[in-house]
């Protein structure tokens, strides 16, 4: 797991460790306290998911960025080299006249 992953992973444990213990200390009956805590897990638990896709999406983002970057190169140079191979077939017709 990379940094960022690992650092937003730390914050959202401890946003969640947080609301549960806030919610927790709150002077309401158990069941107002449970249902409390099941809403903002539930919200947590749907921003963690989205986020998780969030990362998966970008990760493809940049792996098809990098390909496309990658082929064009490939493409670029292929075609250097051809140029390059004319050029020395011309050179090589010159002197052999010459």
């Amino acid at each position: 797991m990379n940094k960022l992953a690992s650092t937003i992973t730390a914050f959202l444990a401890g946003t969640a460790v947080g609301a549960a213990v806030g919610v927790l200390y709150a002077p309401e009956e158990g069941s107002k306290t449970r249902d409390k805590l099941t809403y903002r897990l539930s919200k947590l638990k749907d921003k963690i998911t989205q986020l998780s896709e969030d990362l998966v999406q970008g990760k493809e983002e940049i792996t098809n960025e990098a390909k496309e970057r990658g082929e064009q190169v490939v493409g670029d140079l292929e075609a250097r080299v051809k140029d390059l191979n004319k050029e020395f077939e011309d050179l090589t017709k010159q002197i052999r006249k010459s």
